[in-house]
């Protein structure tokens, strides 16, 4: 789950002594994406989704070969349909920018690539 977990561990010896530790577990940040999907409508890899780990913020920004932003999302569970101001993008490279940020306040910029294929 997100969110600081507080774990303990608790040992007794063989003569009943007892000792307890406890320490915070803060999730680091841990990001995937796919380098390519096929909104083409056939119910299948349809959409561009961002999966991660210990992200308690989210942008991502997707930009054309011409800087152009042309997708932003500040929701990790809405994926990219590959369309912009309702048309269908053409098959190409862009350009992606993702901010994440964890639950300790760590921000995390990456850049990267997506290929969308028709």
């Amino acid at each position: 789950d997100k969110g600081e977990h507080v774990v303990s561990l608790q040992v007794t010896d063989m003569d009943g002594c007892t000792d307890i530790y406890t320490d915070t577990i803060r999730p680091n940040i841990y990001v995937y994406y796919p380098n390519t999907f096929t909104p083409n409508a056939d119910g299948v890899n349809d959409k561009f989704f961002i999966k991660g780990m210990g992200i308690d913020e989210f942008e991502l920004t997707i930009y054309n070969r011409w800087g152009n932003e042309i997708y932003y999302s500040e929701d990790i569970e809405e994926g990219w349909d590959g369309l912009f101001n309702g048309e269908v993008v053409p098959t190409g490279t862009y350009v992606l920018a993702l901010k994440t940020v964890n639950f300790e306040g760590k921000e995390t910029n990456q850049r990267g690539i997506v290929n969308v294929m028709r």
